[in-house]
């Protein structure tokens, strides 16, 4: 679609004006300035900020991402659509930096308080502050409850229940769904929550708790809402997948199409959403989905999706799913321009940056909004001193997450705990590596990004019958994708120790993982629980979960591999 008519709005006047200018050079230039038209209303999709503030900026990227960044795009869309919009996230809020964690979340609450988000779901990562500084035996969603308590919108949960009971949670400022009036229309929006949470959170935190199948509930929800009388009908929630083309809307060729967003709604009767927003898969999403208009918007802020609502003459509205934008503060002043990545081949000089130059948006100068920043000022002074700390390494090169080299940043992790407690083998789960390592001395915030969950290393005997199927459910859960290890290779098939001898099932070996996976994260079985589900368990198979930061045990491994004075 052009241009010109992605821009074009729903009054027939207007219309004809545009399809007139279409004839002229700056038919483009003047779609994208001019002001929406008043039948016209915008909706804005974020999800999986992970406590992601400040844009990301390195000699490889200009400023993009993060709630300062995303905060000037969300600007524009408001004054070109004279406040008419809704602004929903799909979850995963908190989780993921020092000014964030450290205030448990409260940053990004005051933030999208400020922002005015309309309504927002649960992620999965909700959960993972617990009870706080209460004392543990004391509600575990305690801190969950107070950032929700704070928030100025409400917070949606359609499908969580309390275990085995037909009783919703009844958290504060926590409801199925709810109606809000925007321009002419009103929106009925609902609520869900990955099914999968119990897996992907800390299971002590949700054990009590039922993410129940959303599609019935999304179903009777959506019928209720129309009956009290919504125009259209979004869903909100921390459920996913992933696509890699944006340049039509109704080609899904590039989708995988089996992640639970796409099932969900390709089960739906048709018509029955209007609009979905999901999350969870840090992927984007710009398409119609059994005649949904479905966004996702990657992950920290990084990128803007948005659709535009047009209630027509004879009442029927019809909606414009925008491509994904780059949420760019600067941008790359060449010909390409743009804020993408861009990083010199290894071993290669570094690439020659044509600098930077202000980005913009529809026309528009982007720039971060001064009084989010200032809002969140201490949030971030708070933490300053401990965020710039050198660690005492030095990389001369970046470390990634998923290179398959010896120095991918997993693999050093699983052998960050495997070193850290002598044992054997180390196993680390891929969703739990959160960043990457770029290039010069380690500040102790980038180490954070890495690992923000706070995990302790983990010390336990599994025979290898238990270490191959533990590590088998864990690729299955990445698509295929292994899980990072360390000492632990495969040969010909077979898996084989660092010192080259071959695992037997009966034979014991140390393993050392982090506390998530070895309390029932990801699905496991305790491993040190003996049981018929569980052999390999028992006295020989009991965890040890040590007083040792799995963030201090890298650092330790980055400083001795990598040392700033060498």
């Amino acid at each position: 679609m052009s241009t010109v008519f992605q821009y074009a709005t729903c009054n027939l006047a207007w219309l004809l004006l545009v399809l007139l200018l279409s004839f002229a050079n700056t038919a483009a230039a003047s779609a994208k300035s001019a002001r929406a038209d008043d039948n016209s209303i915008a909706v804005i999709a974020s999800n999986d900020l992970h406590g992601a503030i400040l844009p990301q900026h390195d000699d490889d990227v200009p400023p993009r991402g993060g709630l300062l960044a995303l905060s000037g795009y969300i600007d524009i869309l408001r004054q070109r659509y004279d406040g008419r919009i809704l602004l929903l996230d799909g979850g995963d809020l908190f989780q993921g930096t020092l000014a964030s964690n450290y205030s448990r979340g409260e940053a990004i609450i005051a933030a999208y308080n400020h922002l005015g988000y309309t309504a927002s779901a649960i992620g999965n990562h909700e959960f993972d502050f617990g009870p706080g500084d209460a004392n543990p035996t004391t509600d575990r969603r305690a801190v969950l409850k107070q950032r929700l308590s704070q928030a100025t919108f409400p917070f949606l949960a359609a499908n969580i229940f309390e275990q085995g009971s037909k009783q919703r949670v009844s958290w504060p400022n926590t409801k199925p769904s709810t109606i809000i009036d925007v321009g002419d229309l009103k929106f009925g929006i609902i609520g869900i929550s990955t099914p999968q949470t119990p897996r992907t959170t800390r299971w002590e935190n949700v054990n009590d708790l039922d993410f129940r199948a959303p599609q019935p509930l999304v179903i009777a929800q959506a019928r209720e809402l129309r009956h009290k009388g919504a125009d259209m009908i979004v869903l909100v929630g921390h459920i996913g997948d992933r696509c890699r083309a944006f340049d039509d809307p109704d080609d899904r060729s590039s989708c995988r199409g089996d992640g639970e967003l796409f099932r969900l709604l390709d089960g739906l009767p048709t018509g029955l959403v209007d609009i979905a927003i999901g999350g969870h898969t840090h992927a984007l999403v710009a398409h119609r989905v059994n005649g949904t208009a479905t966004m996702e918007t990657g992950a920290r802020g990084q990128h803007l999706v948005w659709s535009e609502v047009c209630k027509a003459i004879d009442g029927k509205s019809q909606i414009t799913i925008h491509a994904p934008q780059r949420t760019c503060l600067r941008e790359w002043d060449d010909d390409r321009g743009g804020c993408s990545f861009r990083r010199a081949s290894k071993g290669a000089p570094k690439a020659h940056h044509p600098g930077f130059r202000p980005a913009r948006f529809l026309g528009v100068q982007v720039l971060a909004s001064a009084s989010l920043e200032r809002l969140l000022s201490p949030y971030l002074a708070r933490v300053q001193e401990l965020a710039q700390k050198k660690i005492g390494a030095l990389l001369p090169d970046g470390v990634y997450r998923g290179t398959g080299a010896n120095d991918d940043l997993g693999a050093l992790v699983a052998d960050a705990a495997r070193r850290a407690v002598n044992a054997q083998i180390g196993v680390q789960n891929r969703g739990g590596v959160r960043a990457n390592l770029s290039a010069g001395p380690v500040l102790y915030e980038q180490v954070f990004e890495v690992l923000p969950f706070g995990n302790y290393v983990a010390k336990l005997s599994m025979n290898g019958a238990k270490l191959l199927s533990t590590i088998a459910k864990l690729r299955k859960r990445r698509g295929g994708r292994l899980p990072y290890l360390a000492g632990l290779q495969q040969s010909g098939g077979i898996w084989i120790l660092k010192n080259g001898t071959a695992i037997e099932n009966s034979e014991y070996y140390t393993v050392a993982t982090n506390d998530y996976l070895a309390t029932g994260g990801e699905g496991l079985v305790l491993v040190g629980h003996n049981s018929a589900a569980n052999p390999g368990g028992g006295s020989r198979g009991r965890v040890e979960i040590t007083t040792t930061l799995l963030r201090d045990a890298l650092i330790d491994l980055l400083v001795e591999r990598y040392p700033l004075d060498r």
